[in-house]
């Protein structure tokens, strides 16, 4: 809406506009009336000049012919109707003159009525009447004239006037929009530059952002003899930050870490902001490992420093790793790749150090690489399968569903633990195609159940936060409908950086009847009141607690937590990796719902599962 200023100077605008209309109207009606009264005092000049005629020729006539009766009368009537024009004329025209004359006029023409029958006489007298009329038509076409040219005169100025006046308008009602079409211009221009600008800045730091480093290391690349390097800057305890002091403060956090990577720059070295609060440092001139070790060593140092943050000190570290050009990578692509797997290798050994990529590195990629690309066959080719780890009620000894799991044997590697290719799978990106097969092989197994009668068992799969909030998530899981589906959700999902959008896809799964399991609870960093708000059905015990719960009271202590946690909140627990019969007594003493874990049953294959399920599901038998 625009503001009272805007209004006020919108209703001055409309003023102006209305007086200066006004005036060009004025102008108008003023130039009518001068050309009016021309043509007004041009017609009666007309008109005086034909009675005028008239006049002479009765004149004329009376001196040609004798006088009767009727002519002088004639002739006094001829001249009262000059006469009247004549002085009405002289009067609008201003030209005394005239009227004096025709007074003379008046009384040459009574002479010449009364010399009219005296021989001799006449023609004198007739000379003095046509010199009267005569000097009297001469005087008022002067006049007239004199009257046209001040007109004129007058016309021409109200005509500049006027033309003035539709000028000023124009100007008036042009400039505003030109006013405008100026500032969209400008902003157009200012948006034009912001857009070019930010598609090569981080908006946040204004450091340059992945697509300038790109260009900057294919430029690098490109020169002969050019030895560079890059140092990956990953920040350890950012998250506690944002978590405790809000993104406000992670927002300074990053820019200081902008600042200290601009501070001592060489010429041709470049600070990178790559996304969230991972960096690059570009270090143009890097003749050897060790030059860039030392300069990480010191950007290490440099990062160590905590942020004030209003009556706050945040403390932070840095995990870093660098990679030569080219050695450790011959195109940008491989270079950050390695950098990254170095700065990888500096968190795994505790974070706060520096790590530069090497031999083993590299091979472990290698392994990597090759481990990923057999994966992305398997899944094209159908070489997986599923195990299937059966959850069991304490109280029934029941079957009440199942944990399906994906096993890989490769033909070249043998069995590959899912803790070796699960975060590969992640990392190249085939947590999408992989669980998309586990999902069609749960819905094989699960229509082959009931098929054979054996009813319908749920079945929970374990899915990451990526693909959850994709666009197929909810239909893929919402096919198998209402109590045949579950999935199994890590703890740290929940309380992750994308929280509300996780929360709002277990929602809708919720409601259209897929079970919501929290896996490996007690082990992230848990928020009661999120918790609540989660609409979940399981809560499963970490096994890292079960398994010590009849040798550490504090482990006991929160299993026992976690079981009424999860009852109060109107879900069920679940205990895993259940192995003895003392753990099992520990859960069924203290009211655990169910149990999931070798003393039951290892995972299975769906053959074997179906075995289970055909001894009517009890395997109370198994436990004891």
């Amino acid at each position: 809406m625009p503001t009272q200023a805007q209004r006020r100077a919108r209703e001055r605008r409309a003023l102006v506009v209305l007086a200066l209309v006004l005036l060009t109207f004025g102008a108008f009606v003023v130039n009518d009336k001068a050309l009016k009264s021309d043509l007004v005092h041009d017609s009666n000049i007309a008109a005086f000049e034909k009675e005028r005629q008239l006049l002479e020729r009765s004149l004329r006539t009376l001196q040609t012919t004798p006088p009767t009766d009727g002519r002088p009368a004639e002739i006094r009537e001829r001249w009262q109707t000059v006469q009247d024009q004549a002085r009405t004329l002289a009067v609008s025209l201003n030209a005394p003159a005239a009227i004096e004359l025709v007074e003379l006029a008046e009384g040459a023409i009574e002479q010449r009525i009364s010399l009219s029958g005296v021989p001799g006489l006449a023609g004198h007298a007739d000379t003095d009447v046509f010199a009267h009329l005569a000097d009297i038509a001469m005087l008022l076409d002067m006049a007239a004239l004199e009257m046209r040219t001040e007109a004129l005169a007058r016309y021409r100025t109200l005509t500049g006037l006027t033309l003035l006046l539709l000028t000023l308008e124009g100007l008036w009602l042009l400039l505003p929009s030109m006013n405008r079409l100026a500032r969209v211009e400008t902003a157009a221009k200012e948006a034009e530059d912001k857009l070019a600008y930010l598609a090569h800045h981080d908006e946040l730091t204004g450091l340059a952002n992945r697509r300038a480093l790109e260009g900057r290391l294919d430029e690098l690349v490109t020169k002969p003899n050019q030895a560079f390097g890059i140092i990956l800057c990953d920040l350890d305890g950012f998250k506690p930050i944002n978590d405790l002091y809000g993104h406000d403060a992670g927002d300074a956090v990053l820019k200081a870490v902008a600042r200290r990577l601009e501070h001592g720059l060489r010429p041709g070295d470049m600070p990178v902001r790559l996304g969230g609060d991972e960096f690059v440092l570009v270090v143009a001139d890097a003749p050897d490992g060790r030059t860039l070790a030392s300069v990480a060593e010191r950007l290490r140092e440099q990062l160590a420093h905590p942020v004030r943050f209003g009556p706050h000190q945040l403390r932070f570290a840095a995990s870093l790793g660098t990679a030569l050009f080219p050695d450790d990578g011959a195109n940008p692509r491989a270079l950050i790749s390695a950098a990254d797997a170095a700065m990888y290798e500096a968190k795994q050994a505790g974070g706060r150090e520096v790590r530069s990529y090497s031999l083993q590195l590299r091979e472990r990629d290698t392994m990597r690489h090759e481990i990923a690309h057999e994966l992305e066959a398997a899944i094209g080719e159908n070489a997986l399968s599923i195990a299937l780890q059966p959850r069991v009620e304490v109280e029934s000894g029941r079957i009440s569903g199942f944990e399906a799991l994906t096993r890989w044997h490769s033909r070249t590697r043998g069995e590959v633990p899912p803790k070796l290719f699960i975060p590969m799978a992640e990392s190249a990106g085939l947590l999408t195609p992989l669980t998309c097969w586990m999902l069609d092989e749960v819905e094989r197994v699960l229509s082959t159940w009931e098929r054979a009668g054996l009813g319908t068992v749920p079945v929970s799969v374990n899915i990451s936060g990526a693909w959850l909030l994709g666009d197929d998530a909810l239909d893929a899981l919402t096919r198998f409908g209402p109590g045949r589906i579950g999935v199994e959700i890590n703890e740290n999902m929940l309380f992750g950086r994308n929280a509300e959008a996780t929360l709002a896809s277990i929602e809708r799964l919720h409601e259209r009847g897929v079970s919501i399991a929290i896996d490996d609870f007690g082990t992230g960093s848990t928020s009661l009141g999120r918790l609540a708000r989660i609409p979940f059905d399981y809560l499963k015990i970490s096994g890292s607690f079960v398994r010590q719960v009849d040798e550490r009271p504090t482990a006991a202590a929160v299993v026992r937590t976690v079981i009424e946690l999860a009852q109060r909140l109107g879900g069920r627990a679940v205990a895993t990796n259940v192995e003895t019969h003392a753990q099992f007594d520990f859960l069924s003493d203290h009211g655990c719902d169910e149990v999931q874990g070798f003393i039951v049953a290892p995972p299975l294959s769906s053959d074997v599962a179906a075995r289970y399920l055909a001894r009517g599901q009890d395997v109370s038998h198994e436990i004891s």
